[in-house]
Order: structure tokens, then C-alpha cells, then sequence
């Protein structure tokens, strides 16, 4: 506190103003001429303290600590000056007197500009040379600050922003079945409802089907499963993109019946042919037929996603029914037509088929939805939040940095002075402040980038089944002008920060103050603690954000999932039709399977699903209930349907709630049965018996033959995602309706590659050319599930340590400045025999509190932003109070452990020293 600053409130007593006369001619004239009237008024203040009518043992340990502190410091001050003395001599007369280099002026024009910008970059290198704490440290922070952004960048263009590589992408669409009800979901199409949709439909130029497909690919040294897509013949014209080899199919191929003929990728034609030209009318045997290849796709193609090869969508196949819903269906707008246009559309043709197909279609609509959307909506959420906490990161970063220039530049006001005194402009100025801070900036710009680079390939791995288009994720030269362009902005403004601060003066007072115009004005001691305190804020807000989506994670990987993860295995496998043409050949292959399974070392039990649980959808079917269970209103339900094996539900750990499991004796020549869950009695069989109900799929006016008796009900489980309830489901014997395709789920004893071994010991006996692939564990099922939330959480934890990192140095390097900068008047205290606890109380209030302001930010900005993220979270409430209070805890505990660092330097100050620096 200088004289300037507080006034005496009332005269000092007698003895303390001769005692203070005397003790002050101990010390250096030069000394008494710069700190006389200070250190009277500090003496003075300390005296105060003691209060209105102090008590005489107070009073008289006051005058014997400033009387032996003032002695001292004052003998130890002559000392120092001597020793100062000695040491400057030797160096006069060692140290030659050379003049200083005269650089060349240049001419003019060009020349002259260049050669302003090469003294003005030498300049810059010189300053960032001698302060090499402050260079690396804003440096790095610049570094972790514009890396980040990149990364975040490097996936937000290519998904979320930048077109799809399809031509005229913006006309791509995706159609869908609504099912019926206020919760109406999106799902496959039935073949009957695509045919109409082609034949009434006018908005769409063309409209293509698709779906998941699987061979056996044989003819090389072992049996490969290959996964692709079975597509129209208009599927590879919507997508619009032209083949690398080859062409795509014709509508004769694309019929049941037609030739077979197939389209590779680009990775297998580069795999498996080593891009041989030549490859054109060669033949693959896939699931024991022969293929003749007719292309190589575009290497740009990825929808609905990555696969090995395409072939007729109706090759081999045909089904009339409207209920059973399986294929995927793109199409591409018509010239002039929008997706408004075609919603309407779209509506209309749907309530026409529900008219004319009341039992399959009542209540079924359709939905058009732009191709880009559809394919990054669900990771849209993830990626806005990911964007806003490493924008946050940034800020704290830039206000790390804006605080040490600020304090930089308060120490160069008088450099500044001195420039302007010898008659520099303050063009000159604002070049050499904007030039070093652009220097700066780029440093840590390049820094950004390396670690960008870095950054973006781990996260491109961890990310690869999470992200879409993670093959389009890599640092590009947009991302390096990204990281350019973030550098440069963030140097400008720090240059016009720091020249603002240091230019802006009293020439002739800065001049006049000498080592005191290092002192830094109010108003950036103001700018300092604003800075800081929103740094605090933004810090905490992201803190609090990760620990609640780290508690979601925590709750969902604690929910029950309805089946029993552990010791559980699955394979999946394909029966190629060649060698199982018919159903007999196909239940005989599940009797012999499952028959030598029982008895294989390390298996428990097994079962045969298909689909498996939490890894393949489906879309709810239409089934009508008897009368006597049914609801007149609404006679129909709607649930989804799985095809298992005797063994299924006990490998799986699904309990039986009531009746029975099945057995093998639920045979094709047997009574027609099913299981039920949970959720389909609490749904349409609520207040009925379910056991002995009948059920029966799609007409609501079925055959005698048709009906199926409930035999017993099971518990739900997880159907697609951890955080949805179970849906309504129907088990079906696999032997009353098999599949060629399925998992087998195994429980066993022994570690994975024992399991795994001793399953595929048994396959080959069954099928010696039939491969297993996509094997898994119970756990891994699970884990899937999470890939998408730990990512997420992951990310946001990551950037909150780096935010509240950068944050708690922030506050270090604040108070250290303030401590810095009123060194001269702590020095003043401590010679005047000031108690170190006023020190300490000093310091601690001084940084802890825009810290507390920060923190009360930092839960105000949280509250009002986890609404946001209520989609993101389960499990947990928006506002748990256990996420509020642990960061909020430990960010306050971090500040104050900051604060204690300048703190004891302030506490162990030498005033001799001090002194003798000024």
C-alpha cells in the first residue's frame, strides 16, 4: 500500500514518530530518499491495528519488533550496498566497453518493409529468448488449447458439416416404416410396401432397397465369412457415384432367379486381387455357388456402411407379406421436388396402403429423412458437446495467456517509455507488441498441430465403432488452416491486449517512477481477477459436466441387462444354401450342433438365437390375440420376434417367470407354441392368464393352423440400447421355423481362446467348411452398448483435468504476479516488523477470492446448462447433488494449495535483497 493510497487517520504518538526519526538514518540515504515516507505510513498503519486503547503489553512488543527490525535491516542493507559495490568494479574493470552494431538501413520500397518485419521478428525472438518461463509456458498452454480444437475440428468438418462424397448429396434421402402410436418408431420396409412406394410416388427420382447379407467365401485356404449387402438394381444409380471397375446390376439380374453376379469393394479387390485390372468375370464361390464379378465399387462408398461386396437384392428370394419388415431403402429426390414435398407425399400413399391393408398397415406411416442425418444425427448431441468443452478449453487456455502477457506487459511499460521518449511511433510500438505475440502464437499453433495429429489418429481408433465416417477423420490442410487461422486470431488479439496495457501511460510519470513503473494499474489488476474468474467458472462447469456423465456411465454399466453376461460366448455363422437347400437340413445341422456341444470340455450349455440381444434390431411385427384375451378396441399388438433353440434362455441366464422353457419336443410336427416376456403381458395381456393365450402373426383373421398357444413367460432384456426398457417380444421354437443365419451363445469354463477352440472343434465336425465368425463374450455385448457413452465421457473428463489444470496454474500465476508487483511493499512490512500470519492473510485472500467468486459462477453456469445434456445422462439427475459437490470441493481445495505457493514466497522475502534491488 503506497502513501498515495490511504491517509493517516490520526497522528502517530510521540515516541513511535522519534523512535522512527532515529532508526531511519541507519539506513542508505538512497534508501531513506525512496522508502522514507512509505515505511513511516506502514509504521503507522501496523500501529493502528492494535486498536483504539491497545493494551501496554501490546503496545510495548510493537515498539521492541519495529525497533529491532529497523536496526536490522537497516545495518544489513549498508552491507549489501558495500558487497554491490565491490562486485560492480570488478566487472568495469574486466568487461571491455564496445559499441553497439549498426545495422544497415535499407532503401526503401519492398526492401523496406521486409527488413521492418526482420528486425521486428529478431526483436520478438530476442524478448521470448530472455524470458524462456513465460515463452514455454504460454507455449504449451497455446499448444494443449489449439490442439484440441483441431482434434474436435478434425471430426466435426467431415461429419457433421462437409457434404456427403456423393454427387448432389443434399438429395440423398432415407425412407422408413412409422410404426403405429404416439411413440411411432422408425423401421425396415416391407418388399409389397417399397413396390408401391416406387409405383405411387412422384417426388423421387429413383428409390433403392438394401440389406445385411453374409457368404461363405470358399476356393482359398480356409472358409472366409464375407459381409456385404444384398441391393436393387437402382441402389448404385441413387448413390450416383461411378465404379472403378465395371458396372453395377441390370433389372433382369434383379430378379429372383437371375444370374449371379456380384460387386466387390475397393478393400477386397485390393485385399484379396491385388488390384488386379483382370479381375472382371472371374468367378467367387459364395456359400457354395458361383458368382461372376461384374465390378469393383467406388472406394468413396460407405452406406449404410462399409461391406466386402453387393449382389442382387432379390436374388433366390421372395416374400409377399406387408408385416414383415426387413429392408433399408434410399432413394434420391426428383429434380425440383423437396423433402417436404415428399413427407407429404409419403403420408398420403401410406394412409392409401393402410386403407386397402387394414390387418398390416393400420396406423403405419412413413418417414423421409435426409441421408446425412440419418447416418450422424444419433452422434450429433455428442459431437456439440465435445465442440463447447473444448471451446471452453480454449478460453481458459487464452485467459492463462492474456494474464501473462498483461503481467509481461505491465513490466515493459517502461521499455515502452524509453521508446517513445527516443521519438518511436506508436505504429512502431503496436508492431513490435503485435509482432512478438503473433511469433508466440504460431509456436504454439505448430505445437497444436503435432498434437492434433497425434490426437486425431487415437481418437480415430478408440472412436472406430462409434463415430460414422471415422475413415474421413484425419489432419488434412483444413485442419492445419484451422489450427493457422486460430493461431494467428489468438496472436492479434493478445498483441492488441498486451500493447494496450503497456502503450497506454503517463510518458513523463512512467519515466519519473522508475523501477515503480513496473507497478501495474488498477485496471489490470481488474482485468487479472475477471479473467481468472471466469476461468474458474468455465473450468468448474466443465468439472461438473464429466462427473455427470461419468456417473450415467457408472449407472449403465450397472443396469440389468436382463441375461447373465458372464462365462458367455457367441459366434455367429451363416448355412450357405447350397449345402442347406431346405428346412430339415437345416434343424438336422441344429440337433447334431447342439447334441456335441453338451458334450465338448469347458461348455456348460448353448443355444442357438437369432437375432441376438443388444447387437441385431428388428422392427416390431403386427400379432392378433384370441378373443378371449384381446381388447376389442384394439385387438392387435405389436412386439418384436426371435427364433431360438431349447438351451437358449439357460445359457443366457433369462429367468422363467411362469409355465415352462421350451424343449425338444416343441418340433415342427408338434403343437405350435411361444414364449412371451414381461413387457408384452403388461402391455396387451395385463389381467389375463398369459399361459395357454393364443397368438397369431399378422392377420387378424388367421387359419385354425395359424395360432400359436403362450407356454410360458420370461424376462425382459435390454433390446438395442442400455438405456430403453425391454420392448414387447416373441420367442418362437427354431424348430418349428428355422433360419440359415443365427449366433450361437455358449456359456462355458475357461478362458476365451479354450472356448472359442473347443466351439469351432465341434463345428468342423458338423461342417467342416463352415467358418465361425464376429466371436464375442458376454461382457464385450455389454461393453458395445457403452462405447458410444464412454467415448463421450472419456473426451469431456479429459478436456475438464485440462481445463481445471490450466485453470488452478492460472491462479498460481495470477497471485504470483501480484506478489511479484507488491514485493517492494511486502519487503516495507517485513522490515517494519510485520507478523508473517498479515502476510499470509494477504496472499490467501488476494487469490482465493475471484476463486470463490468463480466457483459460485461455475455452479450458476452448470445449472443452467445440464439441461442439456439430460439426454446424455442416466440414471442420474441433472442437478445430483454428488456431481455439484465433489468438483466444486476439490476445485476449491486445488485454488487454495495454489495460493500457499506464493504465499510462502511472500512470507520468506529478504528485505535486504529487496532493497537492494530497487
Amino acid at each position: 500500500m503506497s502513501s498515495s493510497e490511504s491517509q493517516p487517520r490520526s497522528c502517530p504518538p510521540i515516541l513511535a514518530r522519534m523512535l522512527f526519526g532515529a532508526l531511519i538514518r541507519l539506513y542508505p540515504r538512497r534508501v531513506r530518499s525512496r522508502f522514507k515516507a512509505e515505511m513511516g505510513q506502514f509504521l503507522l498503519d501496523d500501529y493502528q491495528e492494535l486498536g483504539a486503547t491497545p493494551a501496554r503489553s501490546a503496545v510495548v512488543r510493537f515498539y521492541l519488533r519495529s525497533s529491532a527490525q529497523l536496526a536490522l535491516n537497516g545495518i544489513g542493507a549498508h552491507l549489501e550496498i558495500l558487497r554491490r559495490g565491490r562486485r560492480s568494479l570488478s566487472r568495469s574493470t574486466s568487461t571491455a566497453s564496445e559499441p553497439p552494431p549498426i545495422t544497415p538501413e535499407p532503401s526503401g520500397g519492398i526492401g523496406e518493409v521486409l527488413f521492418t518485419l526482420f528486425r521486428a521478428l529478431r526483436h520478438s525472438a530476442r524478448s521470448l529468448a530472455l524470458s524462456p518461463g513465460f515463452t514455454v509456458t504460454s507455449v504449451l498452454t497455446l499448444g494443449i488449447g489449439i490442439g484440441a480444437c483441431t482434434v474436435i475440428f478434425s471430426v466435426v468438418y467431415p461429419v457433421l458439416v462437409a457434404p456427403l462424397p456423393y454427387p448432389e448429396s443434399h438429395e440423398l434421402t432415407a425412407l422408413f416404416e412409422v410404426s403405429p402410436g404416439p411413440d411411432g418408431r422408425r423401421g425396415w420396409v416391407a418388399p409389397p410396401t417399397l413396390a408401391d412406394w416406387r409405383e405411387r410416388s412422384r417426388h423421387f427420382e429413383r428409390i433403392a432397397s438394401y440389406r445385411l447379407n453374409t457368404f461363405t467365401w470358399t476356393g482359398g485356404p480356409e472358409p472366409t465369412v464375407l459381409s456385404g449387402w444384398a441391393v436393387s438394381a437402382d441402389y448404385f444409380p441413387v448413390v450416383g457415384l461411378d465404379m472403378t471397375l465395371g458396372r453395377g446390376f441390370t433389372e433382369e439380374e434383379d430378379r429372383a432367379g437371375g444370374v449371379r453376379v456380384v460387386v466387390v469393394s475397393y478393400a477386397l479387390w485390393q485385399q484379396h486381387f491385388g488390384s488386379d485390372p483382370g479381375v472382371l468375370s472371374r468367378t467367387m464361390t459364395l456359400d457354395g455357388e458361383p458368382f461372376t464379378i461384374i465390378g469393383v465399387a467406388n472406394s468413396q462408398i460407405g452406406f449404410p456402411s462399409r461391406g466386402d461386396y453387393w449382389v442382387p437384392a432379390t436374388l433366390d428370394f421372395s416374400w409377399e407379406a406387408r408385416d414383415f419388415r426387413f429392408l433399408g431403402v434410399i432413394a434420391r429426390l426428383r429434380g425440383g421436388s423437396t423433402r417436404e414435398d415428399a413427407q407429404a407425399e409419403m403420408e398420403r400413399i401410406s394412409r392409401e396402403i393402410a386403407a386397402e391393408n387394414p390387418g398390416t398397415n393400420t396406423g403405419w406411416g412413413a418417414e423421409v429423412r435426409g441421408l446425412k442425418e440419418n447416418q450422424v444425427g444419433h452422434i450429433r448431441p455428442i459431437l456439440t458437446l465435445m465442440s463447447v468443452a473444448v471451446g471452453l478449453l480454449l478460453i481458459i487456455a487464452l485467459g492463462n495467456i492474456a494474464n501473462l502477457s498483461v503481467a509481461r506487459s505491465v513490466g515493459k511499460r517502461t521499455d515502452a517509455a524509453v521508446r517513445r521518449a527516443l521519438g518511436a511511433s506508436r505504429g512502431s510500438l503496436a508492431r513490435l507488441f503485435l509482432t512478438e505475440s503473433v511469433v508466440l502464437s504460431l509456436l504454439g499453433g505448430a505445437l497444436g498441430a503435432g498434437i492434433a495429429v497425434w490426437g486425431t489418429r487415437a481418437l480415430s481408433v478408440a472412436a472406430v465403432e462409434s463415430l460414422p465416417r471415422v475413415e474421413a477423420i484425419f489432419v488434412d490442410a483444413r485442419c492445419l488452416l484451422f489450427a493457422l487461422a486460430t493461431a494467428l486470431t489468438v496472436g492479434l488479439a493478445l498483441g492488441t491486449l498486451s500493447m494496450r496495457v503497456a502503450a497506454r501511460q503517463d510518458l513523463s510519470g512512467t519515466l519519473r517512477a522508475g523501477g515503480a513503473g513496473a507497478i501495474a494499474p488498477a485496471g489490470a489488476h481488474r482485468l487479472r481477477d475477471g479473467v481468472l474468474t471466469v476461468q474458474v467458472g468455465l473450468a468448474l462447469s466443465l468439472l461438473i459436466g464429466s462427473t455427470l456423465l461419468a456417473r450415467s456411465l457408472f449407472s449403465l454399466a450397472r443396469v440389468d441387462v436382463g441375461f447373465s453376461p458372464d462365462d458367455l460366448f457367441t459366434f455367429s455363422y451363416d448355412l450357405p444354401t447350397a449345402s442347406y437347400p431346405d428346412v430339415d437340413a437345416q434343424s438336422a445341422f441344429y440337433r447334431d450342433l447342439l447334441t456335441q456341444l453338451e458334450d465338448a470340455p469347458g461348455i456348460r450349455a448353448a443355444g442357438v438365437v437369432t437375432p441376438i440381444p443388444m447387437e441385431m434390431g428388428s422392427v416390431p411385427s403386427s400379432w392378433s390375440l384370441s378373443a378371449e384375451v384381446s381388447d376389442p378396441s384394439s385387438p392387435t399388438a405389436m412386439a418384436h420376434m426371435r427364433l431360438v433353440t431349447p438351451g437358449y434362455f439357460e445359457t443366457m441366464g433369462i429367468p422363467l417367470l411362469s409355465g415352462r422353457y421350451l424343449d425338444r419336443g416343441d418340433r415342427e410336427d408338434a403343437e405350435q407354441v411361444a414364449l412371451v416376456n414381461r413387457a408384452f403381458v403388461a402391455r396387451y395381456l395385463s389381467g389375463h392368464d398369459p399361459i395357454g393365450a393364443r397368438i397369431s402373426p399378422g392377420d387378424p383373421s388367421p387359419d385354425e393352423s395359424d395360432w400359436l398357444t403362450i407356454a410360458g413367460v420370461v424376462g425382459d432384456v435390454r433390446f438395442s440400447s442400455l438405456r430403453e426398457e425391454g420392448e414387447p417380444e416373441i420367442y418362437l421354437p427354431m424348430a418349428q421355423l428355422p433360419s440359415s443365419w443365427g449366433h450361437l451363445v455358449v456359456k462355458g469354463r475357461g478362458s476365451p481362446e479354450d472356448i472359442a477352440g473347443s466351439v469351432a472343434s465341434v463345428v468342423r465336425r458338423v461342417d467342416p467348411n463352415l467358418p465361425l465368425s464376429d466371436i464375442r463374450t458376454g461382457a464385450e455385448i455389454v461393453g458395445r452398448q457403452l462405447r458410444t457413452s464412454r467415448l463421450s465421457t472419456m473426451l469431456t473428463f479429459l478436456f475438464a483435468v485440462a481445463a481445471t489444470g490450466l485453470a488452478v496454474v492460472g491462479i498460481l500465476g495470477v497471485l504470483s504476479i501480484v506478489v511479484a508487483q507488491r514485493m517492494r511493499e511486502i519487503g516495507l512490512r517485513v522490515v517494519l516488523g510485520a507478523p508473517s500470519g498479515k502476510i499470509w492473510r494477504f496472499t490467501l485472500v488476494r487469490g482465493m477470492r475471484p476463486v470463490v467468486i468463480g466457483l459460485l459462477l461455475g455452479i450458476a453456469l452448470s445449472m443452467a446448462a445440464t439441461r442439456f445434456l439430460e439426454s446424455q445422462i442416466h440414471g442420474v439427475g441433472a442437478l445430483d447433488p454428488l456431481a455439484f459437490l465433489l468438483p466444486t470441493l476439490g476445485f476449491g481445495l486445488a485454488g487454495l494449495l495454489a495460493c500457499l505457493i506464493p504465499g510462502a514466497r511472500a512470507v520468506a522475502v529478504d528485505p535486504v535483497s529487496l532493497l537492494r534491488s530497487e
